[in-house]
Protein backbone atom coordinates (compact mmCIF):
# COMPACT_ATOMS: atom_id res chain seq x y z
CA UNK A 1 0.00 0.00 0.00
CA UNK A 2 1.27 3.48 -1.00
CA UNK A 3 -1.21 5.79 0.26
CA UNK A 4 -1.34 7.31 3.83
CA UNK A 5 -3.32 5.14 5.91
CA UNK A 6 -6.38 6.79 7.72
CA UNK A 7 -4.80 7.48 11.37
CA UNK A 8 -2.74 10.18 10.51
CA UNK A 9 -5.52 12.27 8.83
CA UNK A 10 -8.70 14.43 9.59
CA UNK A 11 -10.64 16.27 7.41
CA UNK A 12 -14.00 18.89 7.26
CA UNK A 13 -16.18 18.70 4.68
CA UNK A 14 -16.43 22.18 3.36
CA UNK A 15 -19.38 23.85 1.20
CA UNK A 16 -19.99 22.68 -2.29
CA UNK A 17 -19.42 25.78 -3.91
CA UNK A 18 -17.77 26.88 -7.03
CA UNK A 19 -15.94 29.95 -8.65
CA UNK A 20 -17.61 32.83 -8.22
CA UNK A 21 -17.27 35.94 -10.16
CA UNK A 22 -17.26 39.21 -8.56
CA UNK A 23 -20.29 41.94 -8.00
CA UNK A 24 -18.63 44.01 -11.16
CA UNK A 25 -20.11 40.80 -13.32
CA UNK A 26 -23.12 40.20 -11.51
CA UNK A 27 -24.95 41.27 -14.45
CA UNK A 28 -23.77 39.30 -17.10
CA UNK A 29 -23.81 36.36 -14.97
CA UNK A 30 -27.58 35.80 -14.45
CA UNK A 31 -27.80 32.82 -16.01
CA UNK A 32 -25.93 30.92 -13.85
CA UNK A 33 -26.89 28.44 -11.12
CA UNK A 34 -24.92 29.50 -7.87
CA UNK A 35 -25.36 32.56 -6.12
CA UNK A 36 -23.41 34.26 -2.98
CA UNK A 37 -25.62 36.44 -0.74
CA UNK A 38 -23.74 39.06 1.12
CA UNK A 39 -25.25 40.29 4.39
CA UNK A 40 -24.85 44.26 4.16
CA UNK A 41 -27.71 45.20 6.58
CA UNK A 42 -25.22 46.08 9.56
CA UNK A 43 -27.05 43.80 11.67
CA UNK A 44 -26.56 39.91 12.14
CA UNK A 45 -29.57 37.83 10.49
CA UNK A 46 -30.97 34.74 10.88
CA UNK A 47 -33.45 34.47 7.52
CA UNK A 48 -32.95 34.93 4.28
CA UNK A 49 -35.64 35.37 2.27
CA UNK A 50 -35.85 35.30 -2.00
CA UNK A 51 -38.21 34.96 -4.86
CA UNK A 52 -36.44 33.40 -8.15
CA UNK A 53 -37.23 34.08 -11.22
CA UNK A 54 -37.63 29.88 -12.10
CA UNK A 55 -38.40 28.13 -9.41
CA UNK A 56 -36.11 25.66 -8.38
CA UNK A 57 -34.46 23.86 -4.60
CA UNK A 58 -30.53 24.55 -3.54
CA UNK A 59 -28.62 21.33 -4.07
CA UNK A 60 -25.52 22.55 -2.25
CA UNK A 61 -26.88 20.48 1.30
CA UNK A 62 -23.71 20.43 3.55
CA UNK A 63 -24.30 17.79 6.34
CA UNK A 64 -22.31 18.74 9.86
CA UNK A 65 -19.30 15.82 11.21
CA UNK A 66 -20.12 17.41 14.38
CA UNK A 67 -23.85 17.22 14.76
CA UNK A 68 -25.29 15.57 11.59
CA UNK A 69 -27.44 18.35 10.88
CA UNK A 70 -27.93 19.06 6.88
CA UNK A 71 -27.62 22.74 5.68
CA UNK A 72 -28.32 24.68 2.97
CA UNK A 73 -24.54 26.30 1.79
CA UNK A 74 -23.50 24.80 4.86
CA UNK A 75 -25.38 27.57 7.37
CA UNK A 76 -29.59 27.08 7.77
CA UNK A 77 -31.19 24.11 8.62
CA UNK A 78 -34.54 25.13 7.15
CA UNK A 79 -35.06 24.83 3.58
CA UNK A 80 -36.77 23.76 0.67
CA UNK A 81 -36.09 20.47 -0.60
CA UNK A 82 -38.71 19.75 -2.61
CA UNK A 83 -40.55 20.90 -5.84
CA UNK A 84 -40.24 23.86 -6.95
CA UNK A 85 -40.91 26.89 -4.75
CA UNK A 86 -40.50 30.49 -6.73
CA UNK A 87 -40.55 31.41 -3.17
CA UNK A 88 -37.85 30.60 -0.79
CA UNK A 89 -37.08 31.22 2.93
CA UNK A 90 -34.23 30.07 4.76
CA UNK A 91 -33.81 29.73 8.57
CA UNK A 92 -32.05 27.83 11.09
CA UNK A 93 -28.78 29.62 10.65
CA UNK A 94 -26.93 33.08 11.52
CA UNK A 95 -25.08 35.11 9.01
CA UNK A 96 -22.70 37.51 10.97
CA UNK A 97 -22.48 41.27 9.31
CA UNK A 98 -20.20 41.30 6.46
CA UNK A 99 -21.23 37.29 6.08
CA UNK A 100 -22.43 35.17 3.31
CA UNK A 101 -23.94 32.44 2.80
CA UNK A 102 -23.74 30.54 -1.42
CA UNK A 103 -26.25 28.47 -2.89
CA UNK A 104 -26.45 26.36 -5.75
CA UNK A 105 -29.41 25.35 -7.35
CA UNK A 106 -30.73 22.56 -9.03
CA UNK A 107 -32.02 24.70 -11.90
CA UNK A 108 -30.52 27.97 -13.57
CA UNK A 109 -31.95 30.88 -12.47
CA UNK A 110 -31.30 33.91 -10.43
CA UNK A 111 -33.11 36.56 -7.37
CA UNK A 112 -35.61 38.72 -8.99
CA UNK A 113 -35.78 39.86 -4.98
CA UNK A 114 -33.97 39.14 -1.49
CA UNK A 115 -34.08 40.19 1.85
CA UNK A 116 -32.99 39.43 5.53
CA UNK A 117 -34.42 39.25 8.59
CA UNK A 118 -34.01 38.21 12.45
CA UNK A 119 -36.45 36.38 13.77
CA UNK A 120 -38.81 37.17 11.06
CA UNK A 121 -38.27 40.88 11.21
CA UNK A 122 -37.05 42.67 8.25
CA UNK A 123 -33.38 44.39 8.20
CA UNK A 124 -31.82 46.27 5.35
CA UNK A 125 -33.80 46.69 1.74
CA UNK A 126 -35.68 44.42 -0.02
CA UNK A 127 -32.75 43.85 -2.73
CA UNK A 128 -32.71 42.76 -6.28
CA UNK A 129 -30.95 41.22 -9.12
CA UNK A 130 -28.13 44.32 -9.44
CA UNK A 131 -27.41 44.92 -5.45
CA UNK A 132 -23.97 44.32 -5.49
CA UNK A 133 -24.24 42.18 -2.19
CA UNK A 134 -25.08 39.64 -4.62
CA UNK A 135 -22.87 37.84 -6.50
CA UNK A 136 -23.47 35.24 -9.58
CA UNK A 137 -21.10 31.80 -9.08
CA UNK A 138 -19.30 30.28 -11.86
CA UNK A 139 -18.02 27.02 -12.31
CA UNK A 140 -14.48 25.52 -12.99
CA UNK A 141 -14.71 24.85 -16.09
CA UNK A 142 -15.95 28.76 -16.97
CA UNK A 143 -13.05 30.61 -15.53
CA UNK A 144 -9.80 28.56 -16.09
CA UNK A 145 -9.07 29.56 -19.44
CA UNK A 146 -9.41 33.06 -18.40
CA UNK A 147 -7.31 33.29 -15.08
CA UNK A 148 -3.80 32.09 -14.11
CA UNK A 149 -3.85 29.26 -11.80
CA UNK A 150 -0.70 27.03 -10.25
CA UNK A 151 -1.88 23.71 -8.27
CA UNK A 152 0.84 22.32 -6.07
CA UNK A 153 0.49 19.03 -4.13
CA UNK A 154 0.37 19.03 0.25
CA UNK A 155 2.12 15.64 0.49
CA UNK A 156 -1.33 14.63 1.83
CA UNK A 157 -3.82 11.96 1.08
CA UNK A 158 -6.68 12.96 2.25
CA UNK A 159 -8.13 16.44 3.93
CA UNK A 160 -5.97 19.66 2.36
CA UNK A 161 -4.64 17.60 -0.26
CA UNK A 162 -3.59 20.50 -2.79
CA UNK A 163 -3.01 23.99 -3.13
CA UNK A 164 -4.50 26.51 -5.53
CA UNK A 165 -2.72 29.94 -6.96
CA UNK A 166 -4.41 31.91 -8.45
CA UNK A 167 -3.55 34.97 -10.46
CA UNK A 168 -6.18 37.85 -11.45
CA UNK A 169 -4.71 38.83 -14.64
CA UNK A 170 -8.30 40.73 -15.73
CA UNK A 171 -8.90 44.52 -14.64
CA UNK A 172 -12.05 43.83 -12.38
CA UNK A 173 -12.36 42.14 -8.60
CA UNK A 174 -12.78 38.41 -8.79
CA UNK A 175 -14.54 36.27 -5.84
CA UNK A 176 -13.34 32.68 -6.75
CA UNK A 177 -13.42 29.07 -5.10
CA UNK A 178 -12.98 25.60 -6.92
CA UNK A 179 -14.40 22.27 -7.00
CA UNK A 180 -15.98 20.00 -6.84
CA UNK A 181 -13.83 18.26 -9.56
CA UNK A 182 -11.49 14.80 -10.39
CA UNK A 183 -8.53 16.07 -10.50
CA UNK A 184 -6.66 13.10 -12.84
CA UNK A 185 -3.01 11.58 -11.86
CA UNK A 186 0.45 12.46 -12.73
CA UNK A 187 2.04 9.56 -13.98
CA UNK A 188 3.28 7.57 -10.76
CA UNK A 189 1.00 10.26 -7.73
CA UNK A 190 -2.40 9.62 -6.88
CA UNK A 191 -5.43 11.36 -8.37
CA UNK A 192 -8.25 12.95 -6.36
CA UNK A 193 -11.69 14.11 -6.28
CA UNK A 194 -11.62 17.73 -4.46
CA UNK A 195 -14.65 18.37 -2.51
CA UNK A 196 -14.54 22.22 -2.05
CA UNK A 197 -12.58 25.39 -1.32
CA UNK A 198 -13.86 28.73 0.57
CA UNK A 199 -14.33 32.04 -1.38
CA UNK A 200 -12.09 33.67 -2.15
CA UNK A 201 -11.32 37.43 -3.49
CA UNK A 202 -8.91 38.53 -5.60
CA UNK A 203 -7.98 42.10 -6.66
CA UNK A 204 -6.90 43.09 -10.07
CA UNK A 205 -3.32 41.58 -10.89
CA UNK A 206 -3.16 40.12 -7.61
CA UNK A 207 -2.50 35.81 -6.67
CA UNK A 208 -4.76 34.11 -3.93
CA UNK A 209 -3.71 30.87 -2.63
CA UNK A 210 -6.83 28.50 -2.51
CA UNK A 211 -6.47 25.33 -0.13
CA UNK A 212 -8.15 22.47 -1.66
CA UNK A 213 -9.95 19.66 0.50
CA UNK A 214 -10.27 16.16 -1.70
CA UNK A 215 -9.98 12.36 -0.85
CA UNK A 216 -7.72 10.13 -2.82
CA UNK A 217 -9.30 7.84 -5.70
CA UNK A 218 -5.82 5.28 -5.64
CA UNK A 219 -4.85 3.30 -2.88
CA UNK A 220 -2.00 2.16 -4.80
CA UNK A 221 -0.46 5.20 -5.36
CA UNK A 222 1.77 7.90 -3.80
CA UNK A 223 0.45 11.34 -2.71
CA UNK A 224 1.78 14.33 -5.07
CA UNK A 225 4.52 15.34 -3.03
CA UNK A 226 4.52 18.89 -1.43
CA UNK A 227 4.85 21.48 -3.17
CA UNK A 228 5.43 19.23 -6.85
CA UNK A 229 2.97 20.61 -9.34
CA UNK A 230 -0.44 18.80 -10.43
CA UNK A 231 -1.77 18.31 -13.32
CA UNK A 232 -3.22 21.89 -14.90
CA UNK A 233 -6.79 22.78 -14.22
CA UNK A 234 -7.33 22.41 -17.48
CA UNK A 235 -7.12 18.88 -17.22
CA UNK A 236 -9.58 18.50 -14.55
CA UNK A 237 -12.77 17.19 -14.83
CA UNK A 238 -15.69 18.84 -13.30
CA UNK A 239 -19.31 17.05 -12.40
CA UNK A 240 -20.51 19.26 -15.40
CA UNK A 241 -18.22 17.74 -17.58
CA UNK A 242 -19.04 14.27 -16.70
CA UNK A 243 -19.20 11.00 -19.06
CA UNK A 244 -23.24 9.43 -18.65
CA UNK A 245 -23.12 6.55 -15.96
CA UNK A 246 -23.50 3.11 -16.86
CA UNK A 247 -27.43 1.63 -16.38
CA UNK A 248 -27.40 -1.48 -15.27
CA UNK A 249 -27.71 -4.29 -17.81
CA UNK A 250 -25.96 -1.85 -20.30
CA UNK A 251 -22.55 -1.79 -21.44
CA UNK A 252 -20.66 1.56 -20.36
CA UNK A 253 -21.80 4.08 -23.36
CA UNK A 254 -19.05 6.83 -22.78
CA UNK A 255 -16.27 5.79 -25.20
CA UNK A 256 -13.49 3.45 -24.86
CA UNK A 257 -11.28 1.95 -22.24
CA UNK A 258 -14.05 -0.02 -20.37
CA UNK A 259 -12.93 -3.79 -20.56
CA UNK A 260 -14.85 -6.91 -19.03
CA UNK A 261 -13.72 -8.50 -15.82
CA UNK A 262 -12.46 -11.61 -16.34
CA UNK A 263 -14.87 -13.37 -13.52
CA UNK A 264 -17.73 -11.24 -14.73
CA UNK A 265 -18.30 -9.92 -11.80
CA UNK A 266 -16.49 -7.62 -9.07
CA UNK A 267 -16.98 -5.55 -6.33
CA UNK A 268 -17.83 -2.23 -7.31
CA UNK A 269 -21.78 -1.78 -8.68
CA UNK A 270 -23.56 0.02 -11.30
CA UNK A 271 -24.28 3.63 -10.05
CA UNK A 272 -27.18 3.64 -7.53
CA UNK A 273 -27.67 -0.08 -7.62
CA UNK A 274 -26.99 -3.77 -6.21
CA UNK A 275 -26.07 -4.86 -9.61
CA UNK A 276 -21.95 -5.64 -9.53
CA UNK A 277 -20.55 -3.68 -12.49
CA UNK A 278 -18.40 -6.22 -14.47
CA UNK A 279 -16.16 -3.72 -16.23
CA UNK A 280 -12.80 -2.12 -15.12
CA UNK A 281 -10.77 1.13 -16.60
CA UNK A 282 -7.40 2.60 -16.39
CA UNK A 283 -8.16 6.21 -14.82
CA UNK A 284 -4.37 7.28 -16.32
CA UNK A 285 -5.87 6.85 -20.04
CA UNK A 286 -9.27 7.74 -19.33
CA UNK A 287 -9.65 10.01 -16.44
CA UNK A 288 -13.19 11.52 -17.92
CA UNK A 289 -14.66 8.19 -17.59
CA UNK A 290 -12.82 7.19 -13.99
CA UNK A 291 -13.32 10.61 -12.55
CA UNK A 292 -16.95 11.39 -13.49
CA UNK A 293 -17.41 7.66 -11.60
CA UNK A 294 -15.61 8.52 -8.48
CA UNK A 295 -17.11 12.15 -8.33
CA UNK A 296 -20.20 10.13 -8.18
CA UNK A 297 -19.57 7.49 -5.89
CA UNK A 298 -18.23 10.11 -3.68
CA UNK A 299 -21.49 12.23 -3.38
CA UNK A 300 -23.34 8.42 -2.78
CA UNK A 301 -20.78 7.29 0.16
CA UNK A 302 -21.04 10.54 1.98
CA UNK A 303 -24.41 10.54 2.33
CA UNK A 304 -25.02 7.01 2.87
CA UNK A 305 -22.24 7.91 5.67
CA UNK A 306 -24.42 10.58 7.14
CA UNK A 307 -27.66 7.84 6.86
CA UNK A 308 -25.32 5.33 8.88
CA UNK A 309 -24.04 7.55 11.47
CA UNK A 310 -24.54 6.66 14.93
CA UNK A 311 -25.67 3.15 13.80
CA UNK A 312 -21.97 2.14 12.68
CA UNK A 313 -19.61 1.29 15.32
CA UNK A 314 -15.28 2.11 15.08
CA UNK A 315 -12.27 2.58 17.18
CA UNK A 316 -12.57 6.12 15.89
CA UNK A 317 -16.66 7.12 16.82
CA UNK A 318 -15.30 8.86 19.95
CA UNK A 319 -14.17 11.50 17.19
CA UNK A 320 -17.03 12.00 15.05
CA UNK A 321 -15.02 14.02 12.30
CA UNK A 322 -12.00 11.55 12.79
CA UNK A 323 -14.40 8.39 12.12
CA UNK A 324 -16.65 10.66 8.93
CA UNK A 325 -13.08 11.18 7.04
CA UNK A 326 -11.70 7.86 7.95
CA UNK A 327 -14.85 5.47 6.96
CA UNK A 328 -15.52 7.77 3.36
CA UNK A 329 -12.06 7.43 2.60
CA UNK A 330 -12.00 3.96 2.84
CA UNK A 331 -14.68 3.16 1.27
CA UNK A 332 -13.85 5.00 -1.34
CA UNK A 333 -10.53 3.12 -2.05
CA UNK A 334 -12.23 -0.12 -1.98
CA UNK A 335 -14.97 0.89 -4.74
CA UNK A 336 -11.99 2.72 -7.02
CA UNK A 337 -9.74 0.04 -6.50
CA UNK A 338 -12.31 -2.37 -7.72
CA UNK A 339 -12.77 -0.07 -10.90
CA UNK A 340 -9.09 -0.18 -11.56
CA UNK A 341 -9.45 -3.89 -11.47
CA UNK A 342 -7.17 -4.30 -8.64
CA UNK A 343 -9.30 -5.21 -5.33
CA UNK A 344 -8.46 -3.58 -2.01
CA UNK A 345 -9.37 -6.06 0.24
CA UNK A 346 -9.46 -6.26 4.23
CA UNK A 347 -5.99 -7.94 4.55
CA UNK A 348 -4.74 -4.89 2.55
CA UNK A 349 -6.28 -2.89 5.01
CA UNK A 350 -4.85 -5.04 7.65
CA UNK A 351 -1.55 -5.20 6.89
CA UNK A 352 -1.18 -0.99 6.65
CA UNK A 353 -2.86 -0.84 9.86
CA UNK A 354 -0.17 -3.01 11.33
CA UNK A 355 2.52 -2.04 9.77
CA UNK A 356 1.36 2.05 10.78
CA UNK A 357 0.97 0.61 14.42
CA UNK A 358 4.51 -0.48 14.91
CA UNK A 359 6.03 2.57 13.40
CA UNK A 360 4.18 4.36 15.90
CA UNK A 361 5.05 2.46 18.87
CA UNK A 362 8.63 2.14 17.60
CA UNK A 363 7.98 -1.64 17.14
CA UNK A 364 8.74 -4.25 14.50
CA UNK A 365 5.91 -6.98 14.12
CA UNK A 366 7.38 -9.79 16.66
CA UNK A 367 7.40 -7.26 19.12
CA UNK A 368 4.08 -6.64 18.66
CA UNK A 369 2.32 -8.59 21.77
CA UNK A 370 -0.54 -10.62 21.59
CA UNK A 371 -3.01 -8.52 23.08
CA UNK A 372 -1.91 -5.99 20.92
CA UNK A 373 -2.68 -7.96 18.42
CA UNK A 374 -5.76 -9.21 19.04
CA UNK A 375 -6.67 -5.49 20.14
CA UNK A 376 -5.57 -4.41 16.73
CA UNK A 377 -7.69 -7.31 14.84
CA UNK A 378 -10.97 -6.26 16.58
CA UNK A 379 -10.62 -2.61 15.18
CA UNK A 380 -9.81 -3.92 12.26
CA UNK A 381 -13.06 -6.28 11.96
CA UNK A 382 -15.14 -3.34 12.96
CA UNK A 383 -13.59 -0.87 10.73
CA UNK A 384 -13.83 -3.37 7.70
CA UNK A 385 -17.58 -4.03 8.77
CA UNK A 386 -18.34 0.01 8.77
CA UNK A 387 -16.64 0.52 5.02
CA UNK A 388 -19.01 -2.69 4.06
CA UNK A 389 -21.71 -1.18 5.70
CA UNK A 390 -21.64 2.25 3.95
CA UNK A 391 -20.95 0.58 0.91
CA UNK A 392 -23.70 -1.29 0.47
CA UNK A 393 -25.78 1.46 1.73
CA UNK A 394 -24.09 3.83 -0.87
CA UNK A 395 -24.93 0.84 -4.07
CA UNK A 396 -21.76 1.79 -4.93
CA UNK A 397 -20.40 -1.71 -3.62
CA UNK A 398 -22.18 -5.44 -3.26
CA UNK A 399 -23.16 -6.90 -0.06
CA UNK A 400 -20.61 -9.40 0.47
CA UNK A 401 -22.91 -11.11 3.14
CA UNK A 402 -25.91 -12.89 2.55
CA UNK A 403 -28.83 -10.30 2.84
CA UNK A 404 -30.47 -10.14 6.12
CA UNK A 405 -34.15 -10.27 6.76
CA UNK A 406 -35.06 -8.54 9.87
CA UNK A 407 -38.12 -11.36 10.32
CA UNK A 408 -34.80 -14.09 10.57
CA UNK A 409 -33.34 -12.06 13.48
CA UNK A 410 -33.68 -14.82 16.59
CA UNK A 411 -30.06 -14.39 17.47
CA UNK A 412 -27.47 -11.32 18.02
CA UNK A 413 -25.62 -13.13 16.23
CA UNK A 414 -27.52 -12.93 13.00
CA UNK A 415 -27.46 -9.33 13.24
CA UNK A 416 -25.32 -7.49 10.67
CA UNK A 417 -21.45 -7.26 11.73
CA UNK A 418 -21.76 -3.11 12.36
CA UNK A 419 -25.01 -3.66 14.13
CA UNK A 420 -23.58 -5.91 16.82
CA UNK A 421 -21.83 -3.44 19.30
CA UNK A 422 -25.12 -1.63 19.40
CA UNK A 423 -27.05 -4.62 20.31
CA UNK A 424 -24.22 -5.73 23.01
CA UNK A 425 -24.13 -1.74 24.42
CA UNK A 426 -27.89 -2.24 24.65
CA UNK A 427 -28.01 -5.45 26.58
CA UNK A 428 -25.42 -4.11 29.33
CA UNK A 429 -27.28 -1.24 29.67
CA UNK A 430 -30.55 -3.11 30.52
CA UNK A 431 -28.82 -5.67 32.43
CA UNK A 432 -26.43 -3.78 34.59
CA UNK A 433 -29.49 -1.27 35.25
CA UNK A 434 -32.64 -3.09 35.22
CA UNK A 435 -34.61 -0.21 36.07
CA UNK A 436 -33.39 1.15 32.51
CA UNK A 437 -36.28 1.51 30.22
CA UNK A 438 -35.96 -0.27 26.61
CA UNK A 439 -35.97 3.05 25.17
CA UNK A 440 -33.50 4.70 27.32
CA UNK A 441 -31.03 2.21 26.79
CA UNK A 442 -31.68 2.24 23.01
CA UNK A 443 -30.71 6.51 23.47
CA UNK A 444 -27.53 4.50 24.67
CA UNK A 445 -26.53 2.13 22.22
CA UNK A 446 -27.85 4.64 19.34
CA UNK A 447 -27.05 7.77 19.14
CA UNK A 448 -28.92 8.24 15.44
CA UNK A 449 -32.80 8.60 15.71
CA UNK A 450 -33.41 6.84 12.55
CA UNK A 451 -31.43 4.04 13.48
CA UNK A 452 -33.43 3.78 16.41
CA UNK A 453 -36.69 3.81 14.97
CA UNK A 454 -35.19 1.10 12.43
CA UNK A 455 -33.73 -1.49 15.21
CA UNK A 456 -36.14 -0.96 18.50
CA UNK A 457 -38.16 -3.82 17.63
CA UNK A 458 -35.25 -6.26 16.83
CA UNK A 459 -33.53 -5.55 19.88
CA UNK A 460 -36.50 -5.85 22.18
CA UNK A 461 -37.59 -9.05 20.63
CA UNK A 462 -34.18 -10.19 21.30
CA UNK A 463 -33.55 -9.56 24.60
CA UNK A 464 -37.07 -11.00 25.41
CA UNK A 465 -39.60 -9.32 24.09
CA UNK A 466 -39.65 -6.33 27.54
Amino acid sequence: MKASTIFSRSLTLALLVSLAIGQTQAQNNQNKRTWTFTNGTGRAANDLHMELVVGTVPVNIVTSATDGVRRAGGVFSEFPESGSPSHHDYAGGTVAIGGSVTLQFKDNTRPRRWWWTWNGDRIGDIENASSPDLVSVTPLQDWRDELIARPRGTGRTTGHIADLSVTNTTDKPVSITAGPCFIPSKGKYQSYVVTASDPVTIEPGATADIPLQGYCADIFAEPVPSDEALPPVSEWITPEESLPLPASGQHPPFGSGWKPRPDGSGIATFPGTDTPFPYTIDGHKHPAAFGSLAMDALNRITQAYTELQGTIQTPFSGNPAKERESVIQQTFWIYTASLAGREYKMEDFAHNTLEQYAAATDKDGQDISDEEKEKLETGIEQFWGSFQATGVQAKVLADVEQAVSYDDIDDPDDLPKPIRPAYDRYAAERALNPKTTHEEAMKKALSSKEARDKWSKIFKKLYGGK
